[in-house]
């Protein structure tokens, strides 16, 4: 989250990287499927 009056960014959610297991999965999937599961919590801060 990003408060734009004092130019600061905030951690939302935390989660550790994992391996890459496959060779259709990337790093950017993994960040997109953080974001899927964590979706509903960022929208509330809205």
């Amino acid at each position: 989250m990003i408060d734009v009056d004092y130019n600061t960014a905030y951690n939302l959610s935390t989660r550790q990287t994992c391996p890459v297991t496959g060779p259709n999965e990337t790093r950017v999937n993994q960040y997109l499927s953080h974001i899927k599961q964590d979706y509903i919590s960022l929208v509330s801060y809205v």
